[in-house]
């Protein structure tokens, strides 16, 4: 009966410190894995970016499903548990996104070079729409040296006078516009809220509950 009763104190002592740690260690985890593929995205090519984004997300995945696996619990804890895990995922996903977008707006930024050219034609690429996706469109430009530049956006009309900005280093994707700003913390401030709250929502699951399964 003691050996029973000692093996639940301690199951609960471990289920209130992974609770209690959670939110700290998953949120600097995941902080850490941004910003290295962060730093792959501006000095390598994207095909370890990719490898290391799918890497990430999967080890994400698994965690998330050994945490669920670990609460158990009934309607609202799983509700509060999907909530959780969907806010994390979304709010990594976003980070990521937001950092990535940030590095090609500082580069922009740093050495753009801004030159004025003519909508020469607009192209489609890509998907070719329903699962594939929608087609991504692509202005190709003129500038007045006589080179010619693809933007990956609608722009304006054919023949139309554009400002374009561009990385001479041709490391991110030209812009139309003057030279960017640079990025702000806003976007990427939400997208680490969502990872906190989510974080702070599978906390409490495991917090609440009074019995713990094994990982």
């Amino acid at each position: 009966m003691e050996a029973g009763l000692l093996s639940v104190v301690r199951r609960v002592s471990v289920r209130r410190a992974v609770g209690a740690v959670l939110p700290v260690v998953l949120t600097a985890v995941l902080a850490g894995a941004v910003k290295g593929i962060t730093l792959l995205y501006e000095y390598t090519t994207l095909l370890p970016v990719f490898c290391a984004a799918v890497v990430a997300g999967g080890l994400l995945v698994v965690v998330l499903l050994l945490v669920a696996g670990a609460c158990g619990g009934g309607r609202a804890a799983g509700t509060v548990l999907v909530l959780g895990a969907l806010l994390v995922f979304a709010g990594a996903a976003t980070w990521l996104v937001v950092s990535e977008n940030a590095v090609d707006q500082r580069v922009l930024h740093d050495r753009g070079v801004v030159a004025a050219g003519v909508v020469l034609a607009h192209r489609e690429y890509g998907g070719s729409g329903g699962l594939a996706g929608s087609p991504g469109v692509v202005s190709d430009v003129r500038l007045a040296d006589g080179s010619t530049l693809s933007v990956e956006d609608t722009g304006p009309a054919v023949d139309s006078g554009v400002t374009v900005t561009y990385d001479p280093q041709d490391r991110v994707p030209a812009r139309f516009g003057p030279r960017p700003g640079l990025p702000g913390a806003g976007p990427t401030t939400v997208a680490e809220a969502m990872v906190v709250i989510g974080t702070l929502c599978l906390s409490a699951v495991m917090l609440s509950r009074r019995d713990f399964v094994d990982f």
